[in-house]
């Protein structure tokens, strides 16, 4: 048993004392913007819901509806861009969701009714 640990130790020395170049810091900024983007997103539409109330006439039902539906789209959208990203690199599917993400707050932004906004923060999650 000690010697799997120690080959896998060993595994890994390379990444260890690799140096931190300028490319993995813009990694872990992008990566940081990314998930802060999709946060802020996902959880601001409770705050915003109480603006929204009065404007759409939201009952209880669908305010709790907006409130969770991205959350609930968001592991569709795990579960289905995980895959992808196998398939077809990191690179790639990461900018088609920013895409989704990007198309889904600024469609969410000009919604009309409760359904556009219902469909847009699906896009939004997804």
């Amino acid at each position: 048993m000690a010697e799997g640990l120690a080959s896998v130790t060993e595994l890994y020395r390379p990444l260890d004392e690799a140096e931190v170049g300028r490319k993995h810091w813009l990694t872990v900024l992008t990566a940081g913007m990314g998930f802060f983007t999709d946060a802020y997103d996902l959880f601001i539409i409770g705050t915003v819901t109480v603006i929204l109330t009065p404007i759409f006439r939201l009952n209880t039902n669908q305010i709790s509806l907006l409130n969770s539906i991205s959350l609930l789209a968001s592991v569709l959208g795990a579960l289905t861009f995980g895959k992808l990203m196998d398939r077809l690199g990191r690179k790639k599917v990461y900018g088609l969701e920013v895409a989704l993400l990007a198309v889904g707050a600024i469609l969410t932004a000009f919604a009309w009714n409760f359904e556009s906004l219902f469909i847009f923060r699906i896009l939004v999650g997804i």
